[in-house]
């Protein structure tokens, strides 16, 4: 299971969101926060797979998160959480690598379609380095392990 946190400033928001995705295989949420510099901060440090954030916060919005995630090379994936059906929103969070945008209140099969994408991208990232790390080793044996007749 995978590391998501939720940056949103209500908590009800908050609590909806882990009660409507509880008892699912994908993703823990790990850590709440309640502004957008404290949830960009711990997403530079601890770099969670997944984050679910609102657009609007205090100290920092949604997008400018997803602004300085993507402009920091961050591996953190983001679904954007809002009460704004407004398409400009979606439209700047898909710019800036959103894999989702979710309405409150919150749908449990639009959640859980944007967890799945997100599942399914982090399995294909661990095959990719896995499969980058098998190359490598390969090479490497096939170097040490090469006939001496085939060195001269």
């Amino acid at each position: 299971m995978y590391q998501a946190i939720v940056i949103d400033d209500e908590k009800w928001v908050v609590k909806s969101l882990i009660a409507t995705i509880k008892n699912q295989d994908y993703f823990e949420i790990t850590t709440e926060f309640y502004d957008g510099l404290s949830g960009l901060e711990y997403i530079r440090i601890h770099q969670p797979a997944l984050a679910f954030v609102d657009v609007r916060l205090p100290g920092m919005g949604g997008l400018e998160i997803l602004q300085a995630a993507h402009a920091e090379g961050l591996s953190t994936l983001f679904i954007m959480i809002s009460g704004h059906a407004e398409f400009a929103y979606a439209q700047k969070a898909m710019f800036h690598n959103a894999i989702g945008y979710c309405l409150k209140p919150f749908s449990r099969s639009e959640l859980m379609d944007s967890m799945q994408k997100a599942y399914q991208l982090l399995q294909e990232q661990e095959l990719k380095k896995f499969l980058w790390k098998s190359s490598q080793t390969f090479f490497i044996l096939s170097i040490l392990f090469l006939p001496t007749n085939l060195c001269r």
